[in-house]
């Protein structure tokens, strides 16, 4: 199974900074798609891609980004396990809350909490994907309180919990290798 998403040269160049977002918010959730590769995934995959192409379509109609809104992104990217909040990153980054808060969901399509869930979450899958840690060192790694915590976020995001998504991930793995 395949997915292309096609954009013309003269939009890519136009785009490509703010594509970044956009395409890594939407990575993982194509990745589980094609791995599943059931009947429902290619509708899924198709649904995923029409928003994509939406949320882009929507991006040329905005301000330019400022460019501490990426410095914003790069923090909690970077320090995703610390304790992060909305009035911690205006506060390092230079600008008030509230114009924090406009410029993520303007331009980020998302508040800077979702954010910081979305990160902890694809930094869990990761180690999920990837080690056999046990899920409250993972919680605790990636920036949770505690493994209910991890659980509850995981399953608000994903649809299932670390536990369910690092056995189906596992199987995944195993079928790749025979």
């Amino acid at each position: 199974m395949a997915l292309l998403i096609s954009v013309e040269r003269r939009r890519w160049l136009t785009l490509s900074g703010a594509l970044q977002p956009i395409l890594r918010e939407a990575t993982e959730e194509i990745r589980a798609e094609m791995r599943r590769g059931d009947a429902a995934a290619a509708f899924a995959l198709e649904g995923l891609a029409l928003l994509s192409i939406a949320r882009l379509a929507r991006t040329e109609s905005r301000s330019p980004e400022p460019p501490w809104l990426g410095d914003a992104a790069l923090m909690i990217e970077q320090r995703f396990a610390e304790p992060l909040s909305l009035g911690r990153i205006a506060t390092e980054i230079g600008v008030s809350r509230s114009v924090l808060a406009r410029a993520f969901r303007e331009h980020r399509s998302a508040s800077v909490g979702e954010t910081i869930r979305r990160v902890r979450v694809a930094r869990a899958r990761e180690a999920l994907r990837k080690t056999r840690t046990p899920l409250a060192e993972i919680a605790i790694a990636s920036g949770f309180h505690d493994q209910a915590h991890l659980t509850r976020v995981f399953r608000e995001l994903t649809g299932q919990t670390p536990a369910r998504y690092r056995s189906q991930s596992s199987k995944c793995v195993s079928a790749r290798k025979s």
